[in-house]
């Protein structure tokens, strides 16, 4: 069981890591370090996403440390995730539809004592992907276009530990390693009558740094089986150790020969890249396990950190809220459809980057539902969120998209002693 066990363990590793670098497709992407992906299972993003006040049994919470006090006694609860995203993006005259997915995280929780808890897991923290093409002239001169491209991001490796300071009250720290290389590359063609002239602009990026966290649980009883618990997660400023290799090549085409030159090469470039200071706060209230409604809030203050350079990108504070509800008819039901955890929940975020004087604002709906597999303590977690990001007028793009989610928890007791009559 445990050889098992650490095998799929190392496939799905390697296999987050290959996909984590291309799970997004978006204009968007072009700016900052990339998208940001606040990470969450199928059960968390059905919720809208809300983490500060989320705590479960059956699920792992990636949003605050404290809440791993609310694993079942020796239990071992491992986790990963899929995910599929498709998205159409508009602008004044065009459209396009785009799709990308594959293993988006995985991660493993279990209790030392009835007062610690652990996790551990390997998590997407930034995304890069576009293609962008952009035409101009020069009035008198030439014609030409600039083709941007750029793919990569960030990973968060994670170590969590959750204590239980009395009945009510738990506390969390969490220790990561965040790492990942970026690539960025800019084709400027140059048209003209009897040749045509591209520069290559080459840029690639890797990034590394320890990241640290703490996050807090108060939870208690309001009356009879009705309950609430408040929350809060922190994360400390993070400089990143940036180093960048970067290449400038002319290619001169003139009838049918092609003419290499390249104008500059520096493989040693080093940067800094900072990561803000970021807070969450929620509360959620439950009656038994029937119903349990969650609401969080965040900020993350982009404006005055240094990042690389990003022409046309003001970074700005980023602030959001999400609010979800789960539904269970009765738990312990001999009727399999009764046991199902029905999930809806809302975000709204804006901000991180200005555009055009415009901060960015992203809105989304989203649902779910948790399966139970029978006879264990384990769930099939499945989650879509259809949102829109940006628009036509203020951003220049608009995108709408709908990612599907789909997650696997797998939860075992172990360390029982048998007893033979």
């Amino acid at each position: 069981m445990y050889k098992k066990i650490l095998v799929l363990v190392a496939f799905l590793l390697g296999a987050v890591y290959s996909e984590a670098q291309s799970t997004v497709k978006s204009p968007f992407s072009r700016f900052g370090i990339g998208e940001l992906q606040k990470a969450s299972s199928g059960w968390q993003m059905a919720l809208g996403g809300i983490s500060s006040g989320a705590r479960s049994p059956y699920n792992i919470n990636f949003g605050n440390p404290a809440s791993h006090t609310a694993s079942i006694r020796q239990g071992f609860l491992f986790e990963f995730g899929f995910q599929d995203k498709i998205t159409q993006l508009n602008d004044e005259s065009n459209t396009a539809t785009l799709n990308t997915g594959g293993l988006s995280y995985l991660a493993l929780r279990f209790p030392f004592t009835q007062w610690w808890g652990f996790s551990a897991g390997l998590l997407p923290y930034s995304t890069v992907g576009y293609n962008i093409y952009v035409s101009d002239s020069i009035p008198g001169a030439y014609n030409y276009y600039t083709n941007y491209k750029g793919n990569g991001g960030l990973n968060k490796v994670y170590i969590d530990n959750s204590f239980k300071i009395y009945d009510r009250l738990s506390l969390g720290v969490q220790a990561s390693y965040i790492f990942g290389a970026t690539y960025y590359k800019s084709d400027i063609t140059v048209l003209d009558v009897s040749s045509s002239s591209v520069y290559v602009i080459d840029n690639r990026v890797k990034a590394n740094n320890f990241a640290f966290s703490a996050g807090m649980q108060y939870h208690d009883t309001i009356y009879n089986d009705y309950h609430f618990v408040i929350g809060a997660s922190f994360s400390n400023k993070t400089t990143l150790g940036a180093y960048s290799s970067t290449s400038k090549t002319r290619i001169l085409a003139v009838n049918s020969n092609e003419y290499r030159d390249t104008i500059f090469r520096d493989n040693s470039i080093k940067q800094e890249m900072e990561l803000p200071l970021y807070y969450s706060v929620g509360v959620n209230i439950a009656k038994g396990s029937v119903l349990n409604v969650g609401f969080d809030y965040y900020m993350q203050d982009w404006s005055n950190i240094q990042l690389l350079d990003n022409t046309g990108m003001k970074p700005t504070t980023e602030t959001g809220f999400s609010l979800g509800v789960e539904y269970m008819p009765r738990l312990g039901s001999s009727k399999y459809l009764e046991n199902i955890r029905y999930r809806a929940g809302f975000l709204h975020k804006q901000g991180y980057v200005n555009i055009n004087n415009n901060d960015l604002v992203t809105n989304a709906i989203t649902f779910g539902a948790g399966f139970p597999i029978k006879f264990s303590y384990s769930l099939i977690n499945i989650g879509v969120e259809l949102g829109k990001r940006g628009s036509v007028t203020n951003t220049l793009l608009e995108e709408k998209y709908a990612l599907f989610v789909v997650n696997m928890s797998f939860q075992d007791i172990w360390f029982i002693k048998r007893r033979f009559d």
